[in-house]
């Protein structure tokens, strides 16, 4: 036996076995690496209009994802909304703005095999501050008497659905319901890393 070459062919096998376990890692790596984006959105059906008041600026929301092995997310977002509001008080109507500030955490769990489609589901807490901004004084002390508190903040807390569709490897289209500030709200996201639908989208 010509052990000069069986160590070659050793060396040549252990070399080939190293680039191959490299290669799993590699790929293994790319499978669970998590998948960053970001997404903005506005609110189509404000939880305030049940009150009787009127939008004078919308619900619009800016957060951001992380998608761990394409099944389960965390999120945060911020919203920022401005209300109307008025009640009529021993002849006299007051009016006053509610300035609300929402900021959220979220877990989803994701179904993403009916490309390019992402169904989702989950929970979401939030803590919402509401900041009055009474017209005048003397409004303000009528507003006290009604109850209405210049500053406060609640917890709030619920479950909510959506979906997104891929537009192409990092835009995406989305959707959710859930009440929060908004009942229903749709936007734009942006993926850093799209492994999803990284088989069917190449653009």
């Amino acid at each position: 036996m010509n052990w000069k070459n069986t160590n070659r062919l050793a060396r040549v096998l252990m070399i080939a076995l190293a680039f191959l376990l490299v290669q799993k890692t590699s790929a293994q790596r790319k499978n669970i690496y998590p998948q960053i984006s970001i997404q903005g959105s506005v609110g189509l059906l404000p939880t305030y209009l049940a009150d009787g008041g009127k939008m004078n600026f919308i619900p619009l929301t800016i957060g951001g994802e992380i998608l761990f092995k394409n099944k389960v997310s965390i999120s945060s977002e911020y919203s920022h909304a401005i209300q109307r509001l008025s009640k009529t008080f021993q002849n006299n109507v007051i009016e006053w703005k509610n300035k609300s500030a929402l900021t959220a955490i979220k877990v989803a769990v994701h179904y993403n095999k009916l490309e390019p489609f992402d169904i989702y589901g989950g929970l979401v807490i939030g803590a919402n501050r509401v900041m009055v901004d009474t017209e005048t004084l003397e409004k303000l002390s009528l507003a006290e008497l009604l109850g209405v508190k210049e500053d406060r903040t609640t917890i709030l807390y619920a479950a909510f659905v959506g979906g997104k569709y891929q537009l192409d490897k990092h835009l995406f289209l989305f959707g959710e319901a859930g009440f929060m500030n908004s009942l229903l709200k749709l936007g734009i996201g942006y993926n850093f890393k799209n492994t999803i639908h990284k088989k069917k989208i190449t653009g």
